[in-house]
């Protein structure tokens, strides 16, 4: 046996608190598995979650060596991994966004196959409005970015068009989306 490799996969999933979504994930999926089918958005969110730190922050950041910059929005200074003209870093995320939207398209069919459509929508749900980004950082140890540039694709974001949503803004989308998600499920 490769110790190695062993020691390596035990250094990922005991970076940060990886390991408490993924104990979260497997308890939500046995919960689920004894019946409680309206716990199937928190597998959905635990799931896309761990699919994003460990293809995104670890992958990405830590294997690859996306570089990070400072740049000025809305009178705030926020951090992103892609320079606008650093083609590299670009295509790097269209590459892993093109794969990571797949994993959550197959992870909703997978829902809906094995457990019905109104719970592979509300799983959907958690992660059209954000919540699944807030686990993101909330496991990562990562401070809340003070306003999100890149959610131009939730709710709230289409409503603004590009400026960047606040941190409480995120938050409270977030919880409506939670709720909508668990009320959806459990009709």
């Amino acid at each position: 046996m490769d110790f190695r490799k062993l020691k390596f996969f035990w250094g990922i999933l005991t970076y940060k608190l990886i390991w408490l979504n993924a104990i979260l994930g497997v308890v939500s999926i046995l919960l689920v598995l004894k019946g409680f089918y309206f716990l199937m958005p928190v597998v959905y969110l635990f799931l896309s979650n761990l699919y994003d730190m460990l293809g995104y922050f670890v992958v990405l950041r830590r294997f690859w060596g996306l570089s990070k910059y400072e740049i000025e929005c809305n009178n705030h200074k926020v951090f992103v991994y892609v320079q606008e003209g650093d083609i590299k870093d670009e295509r790097i995320i269209a590459a892993y966004r093109i794969i990571q939207n797949m994993f959550d398209w197959l992870l909703f069919l997978f829902i809906w196959v094995t457990t019905g459509i109104k719970y592979a929508i509300a799983g959907k749900i958690t992660k059209w409005f954000a919540a699944q980004d807030i686990l993101f950082y909330l496991f990562l140890k990562v401070k809340l970015p003070e306003i999100w540039t890149w959610l131009e694709w939730t709710p709230l974001g289409l409503i603004k068009k590009g400026e960047g949503l606040k941190n409480r803004e995120v938050i409270i989308q977030a919880i409506v989306g939670i709720i909508l998600a668990m009320l959806i499920s459990l009709i």
